[in-house]
C-alpha cells in the first residue's frame, strides 16, 4: 500500500524480488536507485548493456568457431576425397 491507500500494481521489481534472493534485491530496490547518484546510475546500466553486448557477441563468435567452420572443414575433406 502507498501513501494514498491505493494498491500498489505488481511492477517488475516486484516479479524480480519473486525470483531473485533478497541478499541481490538490493540492486533492484528503487529507494537505492533514488539514492544513488545519476551518474552512476548511468555507469551502471552502461555497464550492463556492454556485458550483454560481449555475451551477443561470444555467442556468434562461438557458434562461427564450432558450427561453421567445422561444416567447412569437412567439406573440404570431403572434396579432397572426391578427388582420390
Amino acid at each position: 500500500m502507498n501513501n494514498n491507500g491505493k494498491k500498489r500494481k505488481p511492477t517488475l521489481i516486484f516479479f524480480l524480488s519473486l525470483t531473485f534472493p533478497k541478499r541481490y534485491m538490493w540492486w533492484f530496490d528503487k529507494e537505492h536507485l533514488i539514492n544513488v547518484k545519476g551518474n552512476k546510475r548511468v555507469i551502471t546500466f552502461i555497464l550492463l548493456i556492454l556485458i550483454s553486448l560481449l555475451g551477443i557477441y561470444l555467442m556468434v563468435v562461438e557458434s562461427f568457431f564450432f558450427v561453421i567452420l567445422p561444416l567447412l572443414f569437412s567439406y573440404d575433406f570431403y572434396l579432397v576425397a572426391k578427388k582420390r
